[in-house]
């Protein structure tokens, strides 16, 4: 192992000792996941974008040769059963 020395803006530091805690993790700990996180990947962590996150889910439906019908009807039946289990649990808490 070795030691860094990293100088950060006081801010930087708050928001990246908040991230610490709120993971139950020292500032140094985290720190060090963060780099070793970044050096496994190769590059720098971003968030996915929406449409990459969709892709998967955009493939799989292509595949499974639904039509747009067909899956508008599946997502109002589990839309339906999920507010029938809400309303259910709202009756009988």
């Amino acid at each position: 192992m070795s030691s860094v020395t990293v100088i950060l803006p006081p801010d930087t530091e708050r928001k990246l000792r908040e991230k610490a805690v709120s993971a139950g993790l020292t500032l140094e700990t985290y720190i060090s996941r963060l780099a070793e996180t970044d050096a496994a990947n190769g590059t720098p962590q971003r968030k996915a974008t929406f449409d990459e996150i969709l892709a998967p889910i955009r493939k799989g439906f292509a595949e499974s040769g639904m039509t747009n019908d067909e899956l508008t009807e599946l997502f109002q039946e589990a839309r339906q059963e999920v507010w029938q289990e809400n309303q259910r649990k709202q009756s009988n808490p």
